[in-house]
């Protein structure tokens, strides 16, 4: 079986050591100049050349920023074999809407997943125990995905749009986890709070018409727990900031660092808007992102 990883970032070389301990042939591309810069795992081949990274791939993995991914798709998309099975791992939702697979439907026609679950890169790297959640509507592409991936723990799902939604849901709703950590509240508190956006996430998923209980899963609850507990999250750290209404700091950590869960308020304002879906906690975290609301009303509405 031929693999091919786009993104040589933190967690593509995460994914690499990963499917290297079962598949030998393993490509990556990279976007970076320096080459002999990334450190990967012996055996892998790396390149800058989109067609020697996937014309002989069998599965290609996406592992970028959910904003290249468009890109990256429509620059593969006459190199790539008919069958080859095309996993979504960048979790997002830009401003108009689209995501990693909206775009993939758009694009290209070839059997793809969404690759989601409570793995962060350090800890795939060390070849710690994981899970993931593989959503297809194709059982046949779980099947051929989980004897690449069969280190790892595999659930499978088929409600595919709901998983999706909510990698970028848990980034939201993480923000939210870092004020009420910022405010110096305790894991009481923050089991509260996560008590109700999971409630809150339910209706959503209703309100589109998605499987409420797609959230019992590695990519639902157990990827909000991840991020809503832990301050190697970008967006529970953001969050943190926010606590503080330490301006400057809000400013200059936005210049540094990407932080999927703030670019993707302004999406899921603007749906929630066109669907007119109820969803008070995440327009709370939003108004407090925008310096509308104090920190603090959060508190206030999850105890209401």
């Amino acid at each position: 079986m031929n693999i091919s990883i786009i993104g040589s970032g933190v967690y593509g070389i995460a994914v690499a050591k990963l499917l290297l301990l079962t598949n030998e042939n393993v490509t990556m591309w990279t976007e970076k100049e320096n080459i002999n810069e990334i450190e990967v795992p012996n055996h892998v081949i790396l390149t800058h050349d989109y067609e020697e990274s996937v014309k002989d791939a069998d599965i290609i993995f996406v592992l970028t920023g959910t904003k290249f991914v468009k890109n990256i798709l429509e620059s593969i998309k006459t190199y790539i074999k008919p069958s080859a099975i095309i996993v979504l791992g960048s979790k997002g939702i830009l401003e108009n809407g689209d995501t990693p697979l909206s775009l993939t439907k758009k694009i290209l026609n070839n059997p793809c997943a969404v690759l989601s679950g409570p793995t962060f890169a350090r800890d795939v790297a060390a070849l710690d125990p994981v899970g993931f959640t593989l959503a297809t509507d194709d059982y046949g592409v779980f099947e051929t995905l989980k004897e690449v991936l069969n280190v790892a723990y595999l659930e499978y799902n088929s409600d595919v749009d709901a998983i999706e939604l909510l990698g970028s849901l848990k980034n939201a709703y993480a923000i939210g986890s870092g004020i009420i950590a910022g405010l110096n509240h305790g894991y009481s508190t923050s089991c509260l709070y996560i008590t109700r956006i999971i409630n809150e996430i339910q209706a959503i998923l209703t309100s589109l018409q998605y499987d409420p209980n797609s959230i019992i899963s590695l990519a639902g609850i157990g990827d909000l727990v991840l991020t809503c507990t832990s301050t190697e999250s970008r967006n529970y750290t953001y969050g943190s900031i926010l606590a503080a209404s330490d301006f400057e700091k809000k400013k200059k950590y936005l210049q540094e660092t990407t932080v999927e869960g703030c670019e993707a308020l302004t999406s899921f304002m603007n749906m929630f808007k066109e669907k007119r879906i109820d969803a008070p906690i995440m327009t709370m975290i939003n108004e407090i992102s925008e310096g509308k609301n104090d920190p603090q009303t959060l508190i206030g509405l999850i105890l209401n």
